[in-house]
């Protein structure tokens, strides 16, 4: 009969890919377009974007802002950003994404343990 707290290597193994595939899906990027505003012919500012985080956001990077600071500059390009990203942490989404984790991570972690003390045990009254 094995501790509470004591679990089989196989379901360490799953529990391994499990984190992995999480962290791979919070940390691979995304392209997006973020609307700031719109031109006076209607059409929107285009802001491209890099989003990280699975299942939600937690994080979105301006790659470049279309707002200009005089007539005389470039007006596509903001010249107090350099380098041209800026970071934007979402708290709330970081939190969501923690708590997906830890969801994924617990119920992976039970499935797997569960299926390897029913095995354990349908052996031992086997024997």
């Amino acid at each position: 009969m094995r501790r509470f707290w004591q679990i089989h290597l196989s379901t360490a193994v799953m529990a391994m890919v499990v984190a992995s595939m999480m962290l791979g899906l919070n940390v691979r990027r995304r392209s997006v377009e973020i609307i700031e505003g719109y031109t006076k012919s209607g059409r929107p500012n285009l802001d491209p974007s890099w989003q990280y985080g699975w299942p939600a956001n937690m994080a979105t990077v301006s790659l470049v802002s279309y707002k200009s600071l005089s007539i005389e500059v470039d007006p596509w390009v903001r010249w107090d950003r350099i380098p041209p990203w800026d970071p934007y942490w979402n708290g709330l989404n970081l939190g969501i994404n923690v708590a997906a984790f830890i969801i994924l991570l617990s119920s992976t972690l039970a499935f797997f343990e569960w299926f390897a003390r029913r095995r354990e045990r349908l052996r031992s009254e086997l024997s």
